[in-house]
């Protein structure tokens, strides 16, 4: 799976925003306990004898160069262990954040993890020779029950890997079945130099900044030229220019231009192994793009993603997210919960199940996703946003102004017009028609014009209309593009009811609904 902290579409955690409790900014549930909070029901796995989590390796050298290793090894080790359905392997990302956070105590990883096994180890690269030691250690006593080192040549990697997986399967599982041990040989690749730029791109990828998925994009179309028929840096090279185009990142390419080389490589990847889930995840987020009206095809490739791989967590989220852009309410919930069951502290599946708990007017539902999604990023903006909305809903003055002093104190820039429009809020249901117009103001500003930025479009226009601005709202609304479904999800926020009557809102509202039978 690729390995991501963050949605695919950045809209999603702008404007796909979900009601809050009142509650104070502590980084934990209210309750004390670790989020998912307490009356959040998700499918999570309690720790069972098969369950196991990949530990980031060590590089010991510190060699920087060398640093892409220390993840993608342990990224690889659990991918292929999660072929083998009688192991419950946690997900490379989810471990990645847990290892983290500080927690050095095994038995405190585990309880973390959920896991009764992790996979710890440590590696030296130089010449052309790797060294990687490791061993697979029983929770919560901390006993070894197996440990091995392996000194081989670079380009032997696959192979040092292959072997790890097969030993921990083992020890883990008893003895491998035909299929099983035929799934932990297949390679992705027979080509060493493709597969370790491939290594790189993820490295790269995962650092969500300009600079590096540019490097990504580069490391994964090198390694395409080493091997034309490797599908996997195809797919990546696609989920790169959604990033691109979700974060409109100046890549020198004009968006359209963006578009159309990210789903050429998706269909690529697709046509290469048609087995690939990141593959169709990669093409169904791309046409969300492509399709803005319609999402037409949008589906039937990500509901292949999970079909493919039920535990690529990120395809579970895209589902569930671009469901709920549909009106799927139903359907986009059971995929969400399944991301939160892979991953549970995966703040914007939570939110988006917020949200689809406030749509339906489930408002104790709807404070519990939010106290989970705030337990794991206390200081969030969207979520304190939605705090200060639910805070006026129930007349709780203090939460309000507590709020409100939180939001104004620091926000990063691209979260000005998603705080300024709760302040906006704010400053109207307490009389404060000035302050109201001035914090509209600056999230005008922030957002800057441009029609097709709808993360920074959507709030500024709600802030307008809870200034009072009704026609500038309006004026701004009607500029947004693409003109599509994802505009109309938030228009049935509470943010934007002062303008629900308003005939051009209206008119707005009808023609960016989803079609009523889904593409």
């Amino acid at each position: 799976m690729l390995a991501t902290g963050a949605p695919p579409l950045r809209g999603l955690a702008v404007f796909l925003v979900m009601v809050c409790f009142t509650r104070p900014l502590v980084g934990q549930c209210p309750d004390g306990t670790p989020a998912p909070c307490r009356g959040v029901v998700v499918a999570v796995r309690t720790p069972d004898s098969n369950s196991v989590a990949v530990l980031p390796f060590e590089n010991v050298r510190r060699d920087t160069a060398y640093d892409y290793l220390s993840d993608g090894l342990a990224s690889s080790i659990a991918t292929s262990l999660a072929q083998i359905p009688r192991l419950a392997v946690r997900s490379p990302s989810f471990v990645r954040r847990v290892s983290q956070s500080g927690v050095r105590d095994e038995a405190a990883l585990g309880r973390r993890l959920d896991v009764r096994y992790i996979v710890e180890g440590e590696f030296q690269r130089g010449g052309d020779r790797v060294r990687v030691a490791v061993r697979l250690v029983a929770l919560p006593s901390g006993t070894e029950r197996w440990g091995d080192a392996y000194t081989r040549p670079n380009a032997d990697l696959l192979g040092v890997q292959e072997d790890i997986a097969r030993e921990v399967a083992t020890r883990i599982a008893g003895a491998l079945l035909p299929p099983e041990t035929r799934a932990l040989a297949a390679r992705p690749t027979r080509n060493p130099a493709a597969y370790d730029l491939v290594l790189r791109g993820n490295f790269y990828l995962t650092q969500r900044t300009p600079a590096g998925v540019r490097r990504a994009i580069e490391e994964y179309e090198a390694a395409s030229r080493l091997d034309s028929t490797y599908a996997d840096p195809l797919a990546r090279v696609a989920y790169a220019y959604g990033l691109v185009l979700a974060y409109d990142w100046d890549f020198g390419l004009t968006r359209d231009s963006a578009l159309a080389r990210g789903v050429a490589d998706a269909e690529r990847a697709v046509r290469l192994d048609s087995a690939s889930s990141d593959a169709w995840m990669a093409r169904g987020l791309l046409l969300t793009r492509a399709e803005p009206l319609t999402f037409r095809g949008v589906i039937p490739s990500l509901e292949r993603a999970v079909r493919l791989d039920p535990r690529n967590v990120e395809a579970w989220h895209a589902l569930g997210t671009q469901l709920q852009y549909l009106g799927r309410s139903a359907a986009s919930d059971s995929a969400l919960r399944r991301a939160v069951a892979l991953e549970p502290d995966r703040v914007v599946s939570l939110s988006n199940l917020g949200t689809s708990a406030e749509l339906a007017g489930r408002w104790d539902e709807a404070r519990r996703w939010c106290d989970s999604a705030l337990a794991i990023n206390p200081g969030w903006v969207y979520g304190l946003a939605n705090r200060m909305r639910i805070a006026i809903a129930r007349s709780d003055t203090a939460t309000a102004r507590a709020t409100a002093a939180t939001l104004d104190a620091g926000t990063a820039s691209d979260g000005v017009p998603t705080a300024m429009a709760a302040l906006a809020g704010f400053d109207a249901w307490r009389g404060d028609s000035a302050a109201a117009r001035a914090h509209a103001e600056r999230a005008v500003a922030a957002y800057g014009g441009d029609p097709r930025r709808l993360w920074l479009g959507m709030p500024a226009a709600m802030a307008l209309a809870e200034a009072g601005e009704a026609d500038r709202a309006l004026d701004l609304l009607e500029r947004l593009q693409p003109r599509g479904v994802q505009i109309h999800l938030p228009l049935r926020t509470n943010g934007f009811d002062p303008l629900r009557t308003n005939p051009r809102f209206v008119r707005l509202f009808a023609e960016t609904a989803p079609p009523e039978q889904p593409q």
